[in-house]
């Protein structure tokens, strides 16, 4: 069986998990000219983040600034539909910064969010 690169089976670059990790987002949903009555909203979004491995070698505080001092940022905007507990999402993204581990995908991007009260 042959894989190519994105296959959602098997990704030989992929780094699963961390012992460390930081993430922020800051989103602003607005209504939509026409649409102001419906579920629908427009979503402008900035996010940054980042995941290593502790390295047991160094201290809790060599470790944190490693952390933060590599964080990958990403802008977008799109549309999103609130349902009930469900929320559904047609984004753009920009990739502003990136890491060399990174799988960058800039474009058009489908997203599915639940939230929970």
């Amino acid at each position: 069986m042959n894989f190519t690169l994105n296959d959602a089976v098997y990704f030989p670059a992929d780094v699963i998990g961390g012992d460390m990790f930081t993430l922020a987002n800051i989103s602003l949903f607005t209504p939509l000219p026409y649409l102001k009555d419906m579920p629908i909203k427009g979503h402008l979004f900035a996010n940054a983040g980042n995941m290593i491995k502790f390295d047991d070698e160094r201290n809790l505080k060599s470790s944190t600034q490693r952390l933060l001092s590599h964080l990958s940022t990403s802008v977008g905007l799109g549309i999103a539909v609130r349902f009930s507990v469900l929320r559904l999402e047609i984004n753009y993204c920009f990739p502003l910064r990136v890491s060399s581990t990174d799988n960058i995908k800039p474009g058009l991007q489908f997203g599915v969010g639940l939230h929970f009260s």
